[in-house]
C-alpha cells in the first residue's frame, strides 16, 4: 500500500525475505513505524478504533499478497 517507505538496505531485506531479529534495530523501527501510521488514520477519521485499523490493513495485506510487495519477517510476539 506504500504507507511505508523503507530504505534500501531494509527493502532488500525484506524483498528477499531474510528473517529479522527480534527487537532489532529494523524490527522496533518497523513495529514503531507501524503504530505511527495507525495512530495517524485513526485521528484522521471518526469513530475509528486504531486495533480495528490495524486488523483491517492487516487482512487486506493478505487479499493481495499475489501483487503486494512482500512483508517482513519477524518471530516474536511483540504484535
Amino acid at each position: 500500500m506504500e504507507i511505508i517507505e523503507y530504505d534500501e538496505e531494509l527493502s532488500g531485506m525484506v524483498d528477499k525475505r531474510v528473517q529479522l531479529d527480534v527487537s532489532s534495530k529494523y524490527e522496533v523501527e518497523i513495529r514503531a513505524s507501524q503504530i505511527v501510521v495507525i495512530e495517524y488514520i485513526s485521528n484522521k477519521l471518526t469513530n475509528a478504533n486504531p486495533i480495528d485499523i490495524n486488523d483491517l490493513l492487516f487482512l487486506y495485506s493478505k487479499k493481495v499478497k499475489d501483487i503486494a510487495k512482500p512483508y517482513h519477517l519477524c518471530r516474536n510476539t511483540n504484535y
